[in-house]
């Protein structure tokens, strides 16, 4: 099945919503389904690409798929061999899944216990037992059959719209545009979302599944009192009761927080010697277990077993169905690029996923040219000042929050990375010292450092473009 065809059964779903839903091309279906036919599609091409052979077995590995990555591993053996430190790893998930293959007879014994594995992949691990896998399976079909009503997503995006302040607008930078020639140039400013923006919306956007579910009650394990507090807004917002997992100690939640949880009317549980996020979500998924008809286990954008990959995209590709609408209402068609940046960064994550079935649209994720030896040391002690300068102004828990909310990027990026629908830029450390002096003169807009640099190269790429065209730049640098 072609990545074309992928996205095709969603819009199908989503055209029956009537004109309100006509533009929710890219729902997608099972997440995990989709990035294996994508990664399938790739080694049709490129059969010898280890990375890619190692992700498939890693997605057959998490999703218990037995005869799956038994067959993926065959492949792997064929078309790279067996005589690297991967295959180690291969034959240490074999064993895992107890495969009893003779693939893997050659080893008798792995190189780490099944404990030890516990360890170095714990994610990969949780909802292992009988119990969670029947638990998972059941919140699975249930979140299946909620997704093919074609009124979902345009309901979930009526509740972050009410709820977490979506949609942040898109500014027409029309005297910028007019300065570089070419595209008109469109600014998506989640960069004026508040703090904690997806973490926000990726609770909420839990706890209203939870509430179409028909549960009654939600679980969340976290090291962070604060994140704590959102999840007990989320629970209360949705009429929800709340059970809270939380280090015991002054490493858990502080007075304030705690009197706001309480206040809201959520519940407290606190674990001791919770010396890792891993066993609170493990304890949360104990209490979770007692009763999964009637609770729902909330995980923060670390992903998870499955259905969980699946609800993040969903939620998270809010970004880019607003960005879509956005535009549409205001030149009736769709963007010649998108740009945003890229790296360690999770700003690409829901943006895009709406714009992958569309072929004419350029997508390019960008960052700066950090290793350019030809930069003049004078221009290399301006652009130092200038990232001092803005640090002051930008959100100075800006990284911290990206640890918080994304540990974790690998899922979403290698689906967006096997679409083959990106291109990576670096960008010109000179333009980009340009377009900062330009975007001041002509839009009175002055953003962080890596964000004047997606919009330097997208400066680049709508001076090739025709005059009709539009791009759309994210920028999501916080600012306090």
């Amino acid at each position: 099945m072609s990545v074309q065809d992928i996205m095709a059964k969603s819009e199908l779903q989503a055209s029956k919503a009537g004109a309100a839903n006509e533009t929710l091309v890219a729902v997608g279906n099972d997440f995990n389904s989709e990035v294996v036919q994508l990664l399938q599609q790739v080694l049709v091409d490129h059969p010898d690409r280890k990375d890619l052979r190692l992700k498939l077995l890693k997605l057959h590995y998490e999703q218990g798929d037995t005869k799956a990555f038994v067959s993926q591993a065959e492949e792997y053996q064929k078309h790279v061999g067996d005589d690297d430190d991967s295959w180690d790893m291969i034959h240490e998930m074999a064993y895992s899944l107890k495969t009893g293959h003779a693939l893997f007879s050659r080893r008798a014994k792995p190189k780490l216990t099944v404990a030890e594995v516990s360890q170095v992949m714990p994610n990969r691990r949780m909802g292992e037992s009988d119990e969670a896998v029947s638990a998972l399976k059941g919140l699975a079909k249930s979140y299946a059959k909620l997704r093919v009503d074609p009124r979902y997503i345009a309901n979930l995006d009526l509740d972050l719209i009410s709820t977490v302040g979506r949609p942040t607008p898109l500014l027409f930078a029309s005297r910028l545009s007019k300065a570089v020639g070419g595209a008109n140039i469109y600014i998506k400013r989640d960069d004026f979302s508040i703090n904690y923006a997806r973490l926000r919306m990726h609770l909420m956007g839990q706890a209203w599944i939870a509430s179409e579910l028909g549960m009654r009650k939600v679980v969340y394990a976290t090291e962070s009192g604060y994140e704590a507090v959102l999840a007990a807004r989320a629970a209360a917002h949705n009429g929800l009761k709340c059970a809270l997992f939380v280090p015991k100690g002054p490493s858990g939640c502080s007075e304030n927080e705690r009197f706001e949880i309480e206040l809201i009317g959520a519940e407290i549980r606190e674990v001791t010697s919770a010396d890792s996020n891993d066993k609170l979500r493990n304890t949360a998924l104990d209490y979770w277990l007692v009763s999964p008809k009637n609770t729902f286990m909330m995980l923060n954008l670390n992903a998870g077993p499955h259905p969980y990959p699946t609800i993040t995209n969903d939620i998270q590709a809010v970004i880019g169905r607003e960005s879509y609408r956005q535009l549409k209402n205001k030149t009736g068609g769709l963007p010649k690029g998108l740009f945003v940046r890229g790296g360690q960064c999770p700003d690409a994550i829901g943006f895009v996923d709406p714009f992958l079935v569309n072929e004419d649209v350029d997508i390019v994720l960008v960052t700066p040219d950090e290793n350019n030896a030809k930069t003049s040391a004078r221009l290399t002690q301006q652009i130092k000042s200038y990232q001092s300068l803005m640090s002051k102004s930008v959100s100075s828990t800006d990284s911290r929050r990206t640890l918080v909310e994304y540990t974790r990027l690998n899922r979403e990026m290698e689906m967006i990375e096997a679409t083959g629908r990106v291109t990576y830029e670096v960008a010109s450390l000179a333009n980009t010292w340009n377009l900062i002096a330009m975007l001041a003169e002509t839009e009175g807009m002055v953003v962080p450092f890596d964000s004047a640099c997606v919009l330097a190269q997208a400066c680049e790429y709508a001076k090739s473009y025709k005059s009709k065209d539009s791009i759309i730049v994210l920028l999501a640098e916080g600012y306090q």
